[in-house]
């Protein structure tokens, strides 16, 4: 076997693996991502990093309110979500022009929510 067809298979090995496993952000399955931005985020690390945070800070202040409150909350994070698609909108063919690509919108959506979640948890405090 030679050293090329070796590296040959072990890339085409270490891609078969790769492709099966589950490609996750924190909130959502990247294999089934269904919005745009969904994809923006999954393809874009940084953007998956900041998904990872608001969701691990969603999560910390869901658990610390009492259960009379996490409808509330939960409701709050949902409206976050249609507001991030209403607010970074992902057009068929973009504009180059724009003031503000998605990819910036989105990361500055999701460092204010993050920031909010924290800030929240701060003043909810453990229960």
């Amino acid at each position: 076997m030679t050293p090329t067809f070796r590296f040959a298979a072990l890339a085409a090995g270490v891609l078969a693996v790769m492709a099966a496993a589950p490609v996750k952000a924190a909130s959502f399955d990247c294999a089934k991502a269904g919005t745009a931005q969904e994809k923006l985020i999954c393809a874009t690390p940084a953007l998956s990093k900041l998904d990872e945070a608001v969701a691990a800070a969603y999560g910390k202040i869901l658990a610390a309110l009492p259960e009379a409150m996490r409808t509330p909350m939960r409701d709050s994070q949902r409206d976050w979500v249609k507001y991030r698609q209403a607010a970074c909108p992902i057009l068929p063919k973009p504009s180059p022009d724009l003031a503000i690509q998605p990819a910036e919108c989105l990361s500055s959506l999701y460092e204010l929510r993050e920031k909010a979640l924290t800030d929240a948890q701060a003043t909810v405090g453990p229960y």
